[in-house]
Formats: structure tokens, sequence, C-alpha cells
């Protein structure tokens, strides 16, 4: 047997705890990804015209209310006041005590965990997050009817080239112009995915999970199974300050705007 030389022997057992460790708390190996400059704080389809969310900042710049569309699921828009505990998060509807959403967030402020009741009375969604050593999220899994996983894989820029819910056989995939870097950032409408992703577009817009990708979206086609559902096309962006102002979809029908908060520390 190759020989090991006893320090190197000692050595073995704190390398496998580490790298154990930088599985199982991200954050701790790499540090936290860093604060982006201007915050995406709503997204409107002007020709329905349709507001899908904003969000109203307090001191802080800390989000304070959120007006949304979930999802694009659902007609009746949510007047939320976001309220944060510690590392918990609530969403709850303005004027009652009914909370839509709850979240415990780790030291970096993403999702460890999500509590969602669309409606008092309904089946609450239990959702777990889980993260690589990048800092992206890489997988959901949700408890309630009928419960699942979506895996999400990204390209080396960054940018997410699917999302796969492996229980329900749904597949959303898409592709990039990569001569079209974003240097600022752009938001995304979400396509309809159904009850199981709406917690995830609520975190998404209050900026506790960065899905922005790296490069202008060409297409977004869905799937079920074999059988192809939609594709969407984007043309026509336009930007100020190095972010995506607006875009469009499909031949003008929709024609997103995006707001931007630049009063972040250190914005430039």
């Amino acid at each position: 047997m190759k020989w090991i030389n006893p320090i190197k022997r000692l050595l073995l057992p704190a390398v496998v705890l580490t790298l154990a460790s930088c599985r199982k708390h991200d954050p701790v190996c790499i540090g936290c990804p860093p604060v982006p400059d201007c915050r995406a704080v709503s997204l409107t389809n002007v020709l329905e015209p349709v507001e899908i969310y904003s969000v109203v900042t307090g001191p802080g710049n800390v989000p304070v209310t959120l007006n949304c569309r979930t999802n694009l699921t659902h007609t009746v828009p949510h007047t939320l006041d976001v309220r944060y505990v510690g590392r918990n998060l609530y969403l709850i509807e303005t004027g009652t005590t009914d909370t839509l959403l709850s979240a415990k967030l780790d030291e970096c402020g993403r999702p460890v965990s999500s509590v969602y009741i669309e409606q008092p009375g309904f089946e609450p969604l239990h959702t777990r997050y889980y993260y690589n050593i990048q800092g992206r999220l890489t997988k959901y899994v949700w408890a309630g009817w009928p419960g699942g996983t979506h895996t999400l894989a990204y390209d080396h820029r960054g940018n997410v080239l699917s999302i796969t819910g492996e229980s329900a056989g749904l597949e959303y995939k898409y592709t990039y112009d990569y001569t079209q870097p974003v240097s600022k950032g752009i938001m995304y409408a979400m396509e309809m995915r159904g009850w199981a992703t709406e917690p995830l577009s609520l975190l998404e817009w209050l900026g506790h999970i960065d899905l922005k990708p790296r490069n202008l979206r060409t297409t977004s086609e869905s799937w079920s199974g074999t059988y192809h559902m939609q594709t969407i096309n984007f043309s026509n962006y336009t930007f100020n300050g190095g972010r995506v102002h607006s875009y469009e979809t499909d031949g003008g029908v929709g024609k997103y705007v995006i707001g931007w908060d630049c009063n972040n520390a250190g914005a430039k």
C-alpha cells in the first residue's frame, strides 16, 4: 500500500468535513453573493395593461409592501405587507391577519424553506430550497398535492437553461443571445407554471432569489413530456443605463416595462 504522510493522514478527515460543510452550508465556503447595485421593483405589461408586481421599499431600501398577480395564474391581485422578524419573512394580506407566505432565510437572505397558503382554508404548500457552491438555486422541493421537485440547470454564464418538474413531467427551456450581455440586470415574468412556483415568484420579486440572466433571453419553451405546449419569443429590447428597460414578446402581444430602484448603498 502506498505510504501516506502522517500529517496528510490527519488532514484528510478535515478536508472531507470541509467539503461536506460546503455542500450543506454554501455561504460558509464562498461568502454571500454580491448585492446588485439596483433593485428591480416593478414589472408591467403595458399593452394589457397588467402590473405583474411592484415593490414599495422603506428605510434602508427594505421592502415593506408587495403588490402582485401571483405567477400570472390568478386574476385576483394581492396587496401584501412585507414583514421581517430576524431571519423570518412574512407576507400578510393588507387589512387582514391572513399570512400568504412565511419563509426562513439564511445568512445571505436566501430562502431555506417557505409555507404558502393561497387563500384561507386552502392546503398549505411547504417548499425547501437548495443552492450550489456558486450560490445559485438548483432545486426546490415542495410538499402538498401532489408534491414534487423542480430542478434548475444553468449555462457557463449563470443563465437558467431549464427548469424541470420531475413529478409532473414539465420542462421549461430557455435560449439566449450570447453576443448581448446585460451589464446591470433584467427581470422576466415567469410563465404559467402553476401553484408550486408561486412562492418562487414572490421571493424573486422581493430580491431573495436571483434568477436574472446575464444575457438577453431569445426564447422560452414549455413542454409536458413530449408535448410542446408553447414557445415565447423575446425581441425589441430597450436599455437605460445598462439595465433593460423594456422588451416585447411574440410580435408585440406583450410589452413589459421594468422599474428600477437605484437607492442602494454603493449604487452606480
